[in-house]
């Protein structure tokens, strides 16, 4: 579904009574709103929107009825080029809720989505759900009251939020002016008793991540005499970036609460800050507290990036932080160029900051001592003694150990070849192997006869036998004696062949 160049879907309620129409749209795939168009009949150029709005039929505020409220269901919801999704009330009735779940939200170029009450009647709630959620070039999701109305409250469930370029997630209440609420109707004494009085609403947010760029903010504030509402975020991961806030504000009325619970990493860079003021024209009230519950804090110690509770007349706001580390930013009494951490008020009193570490123990880094004062003489070696004479070492070397042999020392039961001889046929097995039972020439040991190995002894010379053929003998009756084949060299004979001309 398409709305473009002024194309609106409204439900209007402009009598006394009765209860405003509402809106509900189921989209399978997108609902775009985009732009704005040139009326002819009203000769004013109004923007795209879809909205339900409760009013009045003249200038004497005579419209009680409360506005319907505006469902949208879609895959993917664009709202950019002044577009506009809102649910409104101009009298004294109450605004409508809006209820919106869509994957993938992405507003642009001040883009609006929006619950507001501008008058005496309260304004409604507005609650997001998606997978994402992205806001660029001054685009605006917000929950405003202007007037005595009380403001809405803004929740917001997404996988990732991004905020860049001068854009704002608000929960705000402000004051109508003067001369616009006796336009409106009001009379004198109702503007002096109540016009401003209303509280800004709070604003929720449950995301895994966080982003918060240029510029841009996540802010509840209450410009009138009423108090701001609180910011609480859960998330995994908060990133605010080129002078971007998370704040909660008063003009006179009591500061709102941060508190952020953050899994893993808050980052402030570039002189971003996070922060809750009260009486930002010399009003009053005391400043909100600030609790920040976060694995890592991690600032730049030259940016400028502040965590702040302040105050004007009243007290100063309280900051609590819990967290395994800080880095680059510090504890201090007043504001400096550096990263701060101030808690003050200009004429009250100041607030308290406490930073607390609850998963470091430093007792768990101690080591236990003893408590018996040492006796210097039992660890001071006596070897040295003076005056005494030192007692001769041993060393002993007990086997060969892989030692060389004392070359000085004659060699202990040297060791000869021996001569080993045949072994014993009768240490032998003589048990037959399953092969030879097998054969059929096998009659087992019954049938063998033992017979000795015949001895080998060397030749000791030789004779001639009857048949005239030499034979080898151990025992001749005559020795033999035989040269080696290589005859030692004779020195007679060396020196003799030397002199020989």
């Amino acid at each position: 579904m398409i709305l473009q160049d002024g194309g609106q879907i409204l439900a209007v309620t402009a009598v006394d009574t009765g209860k405003g129409g509402t809106i509900t749209i189921n989209a399978f795939e997108s609902i775009q709103v985009i732009g704005s168009g040139f009326v002819p009949n009203q000769a004013v150029t109004a923007p795209s929107r879809i909205s339900t709005e409760s009013g009045f039929t003249d200038l004497n505020l005579q419209g009680f009825s409360p506005g319907g409220n505006l469902t949208i269901n879609t895959n993917q919801l664009i709202v950019t080029d002044d577009g506009i999704i809102s649910a409104g009330s101009l009298g004294q009735g109450d605004a409508g809720n809006v209820d919106i779940t869509a994957n993938y939200i992405f507003l642009d170029n001040q883009g609006v989505i929006t619950a507001s009450s501008e008058g005496t009647g309260n304004a409604g709630n507005l609650t997001i759900h998606t997978d994402r959620l992205t806001l660029n070039d001054r685009s605006e999701v917000a929950v405003r009251s202007i007037g005595t109305g009380q403001g809405g409250n803004l929740t917001l469930n997404a996988g990732a939020i991004l905020l860049d370029g001068k854009s704002q997630l608000t929960a705000t209440s402000e004051a109508l002016d003067p001369e616009t609420a006796l336009e409106l109707g009001f009379e004198p004494e109702v503007l002096e008793s109540n016009n401003a009085l209303a509280n800004a609403g709070s604003l929720t947010i449950t995301t895994d991540n966080l982003t918060v760029n240029n510029d841009s903010e996540v802010t509840v504030s209450s410009f009138g005499l009423g108090n701001a509402g609180d910011i609480n975020i859960q998330a995994r991961d908060i990133f605010l970036d080129h002078g971007s806030r998370l704040s909660a504000e008063t003009a006179s009325g009591e500061g709102g609460n941060i508190s952020l619970d953050v899994e893993q990493f808050l980052s402030l860079r570039r002189a971003s800050s996070i922060s809750t003021t009260a009486g930002t024209t010399g009003g009053s009230g005391n400043g909100g507290n600030i609790h920040i519950n976060a694995l890592f804090i991690l600032t730049v110690p030259t940016e400028n990036s502040d965590i702040i509770a302040n105050a004007f007349l009243g007290q100063g706001g309280n900051i609590s932080i819990d967290t395994a580390g800080v880095f680059g930013i510090e504890e201090r009494e007043k504001l400096t160029p550096l990263s701060d951490i101030t808690a003050s008020s200009q004429f009250g009193q100041v607030g308290n900051i406490g930073i607390n570490r609850p998963d470091v123990d430093p007792q768990r880094s101690l080591v236990k001592l003893p408590d018996e004062v040492v006796d210097a003489s039992n660890v001071i070696v006596d070897a040295c003694r003076p005056g005494e004479a030192l007692s001769r070492g041993e060393f002993t070397i007990r086997g060969r150990g892989g030692l060389p042999s004392n070359p000085n020392e004659g060699v202990d039961n040297p060791t000869g070849l021996t001569e080993l001889g045949y072994p014993n046929t009768d240490s032998l097995n003589t048990q037959p192997s399953d092969r030879d039972r097998s054969s059929p020439n096998f009659e087992g040991n019954s049938n063998q006869s033992e017979t000795d190995t015949p001895t080998i002894v060397e030749a000791q010379g030789w004779i001639i036998n009857a048949d005239g053929n030499v034979v080898l003998t151990a025992k001749a009756p005559t020795v033999t004696p035989h040269s080696p084949g290589l005859s030692p060299a004779n020195c007679y004979d060396l020196s003799n062949r030397n002199s020989s001309p």
